[in-house]
């Protein structure tokens, strides 16, 4: 099945207000309820370690994200390495990647870099499934 959201939401045909249909060249079948097909956006602001691993865990796409130092609360001992100073919090300056996650209840995404192409995604999607569920 496709992980992409757009590429997925390209294979679903709307049976009526409740189910819809995923089919893809692969062989790919499925009946779905309407409800699963809505979406959310989220932000998140990963540091280095994080983003790395969602890349990894394939949780988002590669992309030329943006970034931007901020102040986080972190153990005075990952800096000095002292065991008095490992309870000890202070602000520590990291670099975050700016991430936008459009999702929906099958957890499949798209990733962006900006707020504003997210939450367009989003709308659109929701619209389309709202109005074939004749809720709008």
């Amino acid at each position: 099945m496709e992980k992409d959201l757009v590429k997925f939401m390209d294979n679903i045909t709307f049976l009526n207000k409740d189910m819809s249909e995923y089919m893809d060249e692969k062989g790919n079948f499925y009946i779905i309820p309407n409800g699963q097909l809505i979406c959310s956006c989220t932000y998140n602001e990963l540091t280095k370690q994080e983003y790395e691993r969602a890349l990894f865990e394939m949780q988002i796409d590669k992309l030329d994200y943006e970034t931007e130092k901020v102040k986080r609360p972190a153990s005075k001992y990952a800096r000095t390495k002292k065991e008095e100073d490992r309870y000890k919090i202070e602000d520590a300056t990291v670099v975050i990647y700016k991430v936008w996650q459009v999702s929906n209840g099958l957890k499949k995404s798209k990733s962006f870099t900006n707020k504003k192409e997210a939450v367009e995604l989003t709308f659109k999607i929701n619209n389309e499934v709202l109005h074939k569920a004749e809720i709008i």
